[in-house]
């Protein structure tokens, strides 16, 4: 509610209890941020594993380097989650998303050109 000069709150709560209800809102919702976080950090973690362990038992480097690319993506959503939202360093996680997407395209591409060799 906007209040001009002189007007008195409707509310009967000082501005003080006001600007601390609006920071406890903001701290549930970082709570509820940082929990996706985290989400999403364990499931690129358990994908790079599943890609790990498919790659030991095929030897196919596609696997491997699909690891690698979600390793990456899971330390992209760590350094995310650790940084604060207002961190200006936190664009440089963009070019950490870039580079584990150039891995997956990597990986298709290398897999396509060997399948052509031996056709």
């Amino acid at each position: 509610m906007r209040r001009g000069k002189g007007e008195t709150q409707t509310t009967g709560r000082s501005a003080s209890d006001e600007r601390a209800g609006r920071v406890a809102e903001r701290g549930e919702a970082s709570l509820g941020i940082q929990f996706l976080y985290g989400a999403t950090v364990t499931a690129s973690a358990i994908a790079g594993l599943y890609f790990l362990r498919s790659w030991r038992d095929t030897g196919d480097r596609f696997f491997a380097i699909f690891a690698a690319a979600f390793f990456v993506l899971a330390l992209n959503w760590l350094g995310l989650a650790i940084l604060d939202e207002a961190d200006e360093t936190r664009s440089v996680f963009y070019l950490l998303r870039w580079f584990a997407f150039c891995l997956i395209v990597a990986a298709i591409v290398d897999k396509n050109r060997s399948r052509r060799r031996w056709t």
